[in-house]
């Protein structure tokens, strides 16, 4: 898997934006883009300025039903048309939006309708649920970019063999998006410890970031103590749910499940047609055919466990870690797939 960030680095970055951080509730006719097409700005803050990150331009964008390619050519080539652009819908829509800022600028353009469960949040809540399993846990991957957060966990006291020597863990996938790029989420996870893959299946509990609209005067929104009691009952989920797939229980079951695909053979004549198909429904990319069959053939299992860790071995060589992500779940579904969608697959049918 992708390593990610030093787990040092990760949690001082996680507290470092949770004081940088301030939520704006605006209405829409109540801000304005300047003429360079770089900030967006206040009036009733005292026209205050704040310049303007990618994804928000994406999502100012999408919410006024500007076309990104021409939204990106106004961007480039005519500043102060995209401006032009911009004001006209903001003033013709009369709404609140939820304007996420970080080291002031605003990261986030968002429905008065986004509930944040932000990363602090999840933080600490694992503080108060993790060391009750005991010391047995170890951060394998954890990363934070500008639009996710992941902490990949396993617990290393749930350990068996899948076959002689092929040594797998049992894990969790814990991610969350605070721009409104995904709910929270958490899955579970097969770590096998001869290449260092996880692959990711099942999710097991999932928190959508949406409310009732937020209600009153444009300023500051969501205070961090309002969303620590509304997020109690559900941390109290999250315990839970960590508890369970942590279990001897959830892992025999998952081990169970490895075990059958190790005995699922490949017909050698198969194996290419297959990886074509895998690579065309998770849209990998033609480039990832051969790397994905090196690593079958080097790994010398041609079977439905073969298969599965080739595709999770990927995400070792992917710099980004959102799609190093999708190489893992796309294995955790290979997995973890029913035998009448398996058979499709094999023949090359949806």
């Amino acid at each position: 898997m992708n390593k990610g960030m030093n787990v040092a680095d990760f949690v001082e970055e996680v507290k470092r934006r949770e004081l940088s951080k301030v939520d704006y509730l605006v209405s829409s006719n109540a801000m304005y883009m300047d003429s360079e097409g770089k900030n967006l700005i206040f009036r009733n803050r005292g026209q205050e300025r704040f310049g303007v990150n990618d994804l928000a331009h994406q999502q100012i964008a999408s919410h006024y039903g500007i076309p990104m390619n021409y939204y990106r050519k106004m961007q480039n080539d005519k500043p102060e048309l995209l401006s032009l652009n911009v004001n006209r819908w903001a003033e013709k829509k009369d709404e609140k939006r939820f304007i996420r800022t970080l080291d002031g600028r605003i990261r986030a353009f968002l429905s008065d309708r986004f509930k944040p469960y932000d990363n602090m949040s999840v933080m600490t809540a694992l503080e108060s649920i993790l060391p009750s399993i005991g010391n047995s846990l170890a951060v394998k991957s954890s990363n934070l970019s500008d639009n996710r957060l992941y902490i990949q966990i396993v617990n290393q006291r749930l350990e068996a063999e899948v076959a002689k020597g092929d040594v797998v863990q049992a894990g969790i996938v814990i991610s969350n998006s605070e721009v409104g790029l995904g709910r929270f989420i958490i899955e579970k996870m097969i770590y096998r410890l001869v290449c260092l893959n996880g692959a990711i299946s099942g999710q097991l509990i999932g928190k959508t970031h949406l409310g009732k609209r937020i209600t009153g005067e444009d300023g500051i929104a969501w205070k961090s103590d309002t969303i620590e009691m509304d997020m109690k009952s559900f941390n109290l989920q999250i315990r839970d749910v960590i508890h369970d797939v942590l279990s001897q229980e959830t892992f025999n079951k998952l081990l169970l499940t490895a075990k059958t695909a190790k005995d699922a053979a490949i017909p050698a004549t198969s194996i290419e047609p297959l990886i074509e198909e895998v690579t065309k429904r998770y849209q990998f990319g033609d480039d990832s055919k051969g790397s994905i069959l090196a690593s079958m053939i080097d790994g010398g299992d041609l079977s439905r466990w073969g298969l599965v860790n080739a595709v999770t071995a990927q995400a070792h060589n992917i710099e980004d870690y959102d799609r190093s992500v999708d190489y893992q779940r796309a294995g955790g579904e290979l997995l973890e797939m029913p035998n009448n969608k398996w058979e499709l697959l094999m023949k090359g049918e949806k």
